[in-house]
C-alpha cells in the first residue's frame, strides 16, 4: 500500500517546526504584511492599485498559510522553496513595482453627488447578462429553483447549472454577473441606501435595498455560495469608502464581515432543511442543456457518493432520465433536518479551511504531480486547444491523482483542483512560468491604473473592490479564465464608465464635505 505525502489529506494545524524553511516563510509573509500595511495606511489611495491588492491576497491567502503548514509542505514537496518562492517572489515584486510607480496611482477627484441613474450601465450590465445565461440555463434548472423548492438537490442543480451548461457565452455570462455587474450594484446601492436612511428618503432606500436583493439572487442563481465573497468585498469596499470617521468604517467593516459568514453558514444549513415543493426536474434540465450523455456520465461518477447521494438515489435518478413518464423523486424520502449550534459551527470551520487552507494545498498539489507524473506542458495554457490543436486539462487530472485520496473516494466526473496561475505556471515551466505570471498582474496593474485614473470616493470603492475580487479569483483560476470567464474584463469596463461620471452631475456641497 502506498503512503501519500502529508499534503495530500486534510491539514491540521500544528505547532511550527524550527527549521530553515519555516523559518523563511514566516520571516517573508511578515515583511510583506508590515509593508503592505505601512503602504497602504501612507497612502489609502494605493487600494485601488491591481498590484496591492494581489499583494494583499497572496499574502493573505497563500504566504500565511504557507507559514502556518510550513512542515507538511516542506515533508511532502522536493521543490518546496521552488514552490515557497512561487507565493514569495511575485509578491514582494508587486509591492516594489508599487513603491517605485507613484505615477499610477489614482486620483480621486472632487466628490459629487452619486444618484440612482448612476446605477444604470451596471444594472444594465447584470440584467443583461443574467438574461444571456438564462436562454441558455432555464430558471428551472438552476441550483437557486432547487435550494427554493427542492433543497435536497440544490448539489447536484450546482453541478447541473455550472457544468452542463454546454455553452462559453453563459457560463462568462455568469461569472460576470457573480463578480462583476451585480457586487457593482450591491455596493454602489449601498451607499445610496445609508444616504438614504440618512435623508430619511423611504423611496431611495426601498429602491436601493430592492436592488440588493435582486443582486444577492442574481449571485445565488447557480448555488456557489462561494461567489457571495465578491459580492460581500465589493459591498465592504463601498460602505467603508462611503464613510468618514475610522469607527463608522471598523463597524462597517465587521458588519460585512458577520453578515457574510452568517449567508454562508445560512446556507448550508438552509440547503439541508429538507423537504420538497416543487421536484427538481433534472430528465427535463438535461434534455433541455442538450447534455444527456454527459449528465449520465456524472450521475455514474457520483454512484461512490459524490454530492451527498448514494447509489440508489444515483440509480433513481438515471431512471428518470430513461423513464417517458413524470420525473422520478431524486430523493427517496426528504427528512427535514432541525438547525442546531454544532452543525452551524461544523459548516463555519469548514469555510474557514476553504478559505485559507485549499487553495495553498491545492496549488501543492500541482506541484506535487509535476513533481512524480511531469509537467503536462504548453497544452494546459489557455486556448491551446485553438492554437494548438489539442489541451491538457490539469485540474482534473490533479484532482483524480490527489483530490479522491483527500475526499475519500468522492470523485465525479466534473471534479477539478483547480490553482492560481502564479503556481500553476512555475509548476509546469518553472522560473520562466513564474516570470510570466508576474508579468501578466504588471500588466492587469498598467491597464487598471488608466480606468481607475481620476475616480471620486464612492466609484473609488466600487473599483477598489472590484479589482480586490478579480485579485482573489486570481488565487484559484488561470488569469485569462479570471478575465473572460469570472467578470474580470466586465468589472473594468465598469470601472472606465463609472469613472467617465465624475466628469457629470453635481458636486457634493463643501459644507456637507467637511462633515
Amino acid at each position: 500500500m502506498s503512503v501519500h505525502p502529508p499534503i495530500v489529506y486534510p491539514l491540521v494545524l500544528q505547532a511550527p517546526s524550527f527549521s530553515t524553511f519555516t523559518a523563511m516563510n514566516w520571516s517573508v509573509a511578515l515583511l510583506c504584511t508590515t509593508l503592505l500595511a505601512m503602504m497602504v495606511i501612507r497612502r489609502p489611495a494605493r487600494l485601488g492599485r491591481f498590484a496591492v491588492t494581489s499583494a494583499g491576497a497572496l499574502n493573505l491567502i497563500m504566504q500565511w498559510p504557507l507559514a502556518l503548514y510550513s512542515s507538511q509542505v516542506e515533508s511532502s514537496l522536493v521543490n518546496a522553496w521552488f514552490f515557497a518562492f512561487s507565493a514569495h517572489v511575485p509578491t514582494m515584486c508587486l509591492i516594489v513595482w508599487v513603491i517605485l510607480n507613484r505615477k499610477l496611482e489614482p486620483t480621486q477627484t472632487q466628490d459629487r453627488v452619486v444618484l440612482l441613474s448612476d446605477l444604470t450601465a451596471p444594472t444594465v450590465a447584470m440584467f443583461g447578462l443574467l438574461g444571456a445565461f438564462l436562454l441558455f440555463v432555464p430558471y428551472y434548472c438552476t441550483a437557486l429553483f432547487a435550494l427554493l423548492f427542492d433543497p435536497s438537490n440544490t448539489l447536484l442543480a450546482r453541478e447541473v447549472t455550472i457544468k452542463l451548461a454546454g455553452s462559453t457565452v453563459a457560463t462568462s455570462s455568469y461569472g460576470a454577473v457573480a463578480n462583476a455587474a451585480a457586487p457593482a450594484v450591491a455596493g454602489v446601492s449601498v451607499v445610496l441606501a445609508l444616504r438614504a436612511l440618512k435623508d430619511r428618503n423611504l423611496v431611495l432606500l426601498l429602491a436601493c435595498l430592492m436592488l440588493v436583493g435582486v443582486s444577492f439572487a442574481a449571485v445565488m442563481v447557480a448555488g456557489s455560495k462561494g461567489l457571495l465573497v465578491s459580492l460581500f468585498v465589493v459591498v465592504a469596499y463601498c460602505a467603508v469608502g462611503a464613510s468618514r470617521t475610522i469607527i463608522a468604517k471598523l463597524a462597517l467593516l465587521m458588519l460585512s464581515a458577520i453578515l457574510l459568514v452568517v449567508l454562508l453558514t445560512s446556507f448550508e444549513l438552509l440547503r439541508e432543511r429538507g423537504g420538497r415543493l416543487i421536484p427538481y426536474d433534472f430528465k427535463s434540465c438535461v434534455i433541455e442543456l442538450g447534455a444527456g450523455e454527459v449528465g449520465r456520465e456524472m450521475l455514474r461518477s457520483m454512484a461512490s457518493g459524490g454530492l451527498t447521494m448514494t447509489s440508489d438515489q444515483v440509480e433513481a435518478v438515471l431512471a428518470q432520465l430513461d423513464n417517458d413518464g413524470a420525473p422520478l423523486p431524486t430523493q427517496v424520502a426528504p427528512q427535514i433536518r432541525a438547525v442546531t449550534v454544532e452543525r452551524a459551527s461544523t459548516y463555519l470551520e469548514a469555510l474557514a479551511y476553504r478559505a485559507f487552507v485549499i487553495p495553498i494545498q491545492g496549488a501543492a498539489w500541482h506541484h506535487l504531480y509535476v513533481q512524480e507524473h511531469g509537467s503536462p506542458g504548453i497544452g494546459t495554457l489557455p486556448l491551446a486547444l485553438r492554437l494548438l490543436g489539442y489541451s491538457v486539462d490539469a485540474t482534473t487530472l490533479v484532482y483524480r491523482e490527489y483530490g479522491a485520496i483527500y475526499s475519500g473516494g468522492d470523485v465525479t466526473s466534473t471534479s477539478t483542483t483547480p490553482t492560481s496561475y502564479f503556481f500553476a505556471y512555475p509548476a509546469y515551466f518553472g522560473w520562466f512560468g513564474l516570470a510570466v505570471a508576474t508579468a501578466l498582474t504588471l500588466a492587469v496593474d498598467l491597464a487598471a491604473a488608466l480606468a481607475m485614473r481620476r475616480t471620486n470616493r464612492v466609484f473609488f470603492a466600487m473599483g477598489a473592490g472590484l479589482l480586490a475580487v478579480i485579485a482573489y479569483n486570481s488565487l484559484t483560476s488561470d488569469l485569462w479564465t479570471v478575465m473572460v470567464s469570472h467578470g474580470g474584463g466586465v468589472a473594468l469596463v465598469l470601472i472606465i464608465i463609472t469613472s467617465s461620471l465624475n466628469r457629470r452631475g453635481p458636486s457634493v456641497p463643501s459644507q456637507q464635505q467637511a462633515s
